[in-house]
């Protein structure tokens, strides 16, 4: 794009450090946000977010606030969606909402393996060789199967007693003198 426009590599380099000096200064407001963010979750309270208390509710019950109920700051949407083209999936292409594309800073598998030096490759190899001897390693499971039996209702007297100890009833399971069938 720029040497069709005849531009420099001087001209290149000072718009990709331009374009560093922005995702940066994103990155960092994006950070501020989310720190924000934990403190209006918080509600004011000088209570630091990784000290948070529940809020008192019947029976002992643990209830946090609810964070859907909160309005967050959050970035512009061509910022937000920026970085998460950048950093977290592919907006571009066909949306994959199980496995989406990868983002342009995310390396993974293949992608990140080829980036490492001879040291970590070396480390990579020699994990995946304990991971497969201690898979080697591993007693053989029996087969089983999971299976489904009637209830026999003839060994238990009370199996299916569906009465109250009140209201007596000539059903032989039931016992109508006992509080509880």
């Amino acid at each position: 794009m720029i040497a069709s426009s005849g531009g420099t590599e001087e001209r290149a380099q000072e718009l990709a450090d331009g374009f560093q000096r922005q995702l940066l200064t994103l990155v960092v407001e994006q950070e501020k946000l989310e720190g924000q963010n934990e403190w209006i979750i918080v509600r004011g309270t000088d209570t630091p977010p990784d000290k948070r208390t529940s809020v008192s509710m019947p029976n002992d019950f643990k209830n946090f606030f609810d964070k859907h109920q909160l309005e967050l700051a959050s970035l512009p949407r061509e910022t937000f969606n920026l970085l998460l083209d950048l950093f977290k999936k592919d907006l571009d292409g066909i949306e994959d909402l199980y496995n989406p594309d990868p983002g342009l800073f995310v390396f993974r598998k293949w992608g990140l393996e080829r980036r490492l030096g001879t040291t970590a490759t070396a480390h990579v190899a020699a994990m995946r060789a304990e991971i497969e001897t201690l898979k080697e390693a591993l007693p053989k499971t029996s087969p089983f199967v999971l299976g489904v039996k009637d209830k026999d209702l003839t060994s238990s007297p009370t199996s299916s007693c569906t009465c109250a100890a009140a209201r007596p009833t000539s059903d032989p399971r039931c016992r109508a003198t006992s509080s509880v069938c």
